[in-house]
């Protein structure tokens, strides 16, 4: 994971008088390849930060952090500090957004595994995605299941993990040769965890 510090390319707010009660979700709404080099990112972050400035936001870039396709995390706004990406509710919530149009498709693992670290960077639960905190914000971030984030991701697993799991669910269902689906969390959300293939 590559997290890269660009705060000081981009205005700072001061801080806020209470810390933040979790993070929001964004997408960019514009693609770009997860091949992209540092340099075309940092194009992308310039152009986003031109773009919020002309909507006549202070601080530019309205985000924290922000994910890229290629895994990489650019830090572009101070954690205790207020960006402007949920309209009156900047100083409840850290801004987090995905580079990209995910109203369909999905984002690529890496980018998933970056704001995985921007949260766990920052401490902060994912609250919701950017449509379910402020009405009129129609798909951000995308129709995808983006709720996954808010719990680990699951280890892979091994091929012995997987047989001898299988084997336990068979004893399990009244000594009939059918694995149960197994998992790995006790959390809200499971994971199904499937034999290799």
């Amino acid at each position: 994971m590559t997290i890269i510090d660009v705060r000081s390319n981009y205005n700072q707010m001061p801080n806020l008088s209470t810390p933040h009660i979790g993070a929001v979700l964004h997408h960019s709404a514009r693609n770009i390849l997860a091949s992209a080099t540092p340099i075309q990112e940092q194009t992308r972050l310039d152009s986003i930060n031109a773009y919020h400035l002309s909507k006549g936001w202070p601080m530019g870039i309205g985000y924290h952090k922000v994910a890229f396709p290629s895994g990489r995390l650019y830090w572009v706004g101070d954690p205790d500090t207020q960006r402007a990406h949920v309209k009156a509710k900047n100083h409840l919530y850290e801004g987090i957004c995905i580079i990209g149009d995910y109203s369909s498709g999905t984002p690529t693992e890496a980018a998933q595994d970056a704001v995985r670290e921007a949260l766990e960077l920052s401490g902060l639960p994912l609250v919701a995605g950017h449509r379910e905190v402020q009405s009129g914000k129609g798909i951000c971030p995308g129709f995808w299941d983006y709720e996954k984030l808010k719990y680990p991701k699951p280890e892979p697993l091994t091929w012995k993990d997987a047989v001898q799991g299988a084997v336990w669910g068979f004893h399990e269902i009244y000594g009939r040769r059918k694995a149960r689906p197994l998992y790995q969390t006790e959390t809200e959300r499971f994971y199904e965890r499937r034999i290799p293939r």
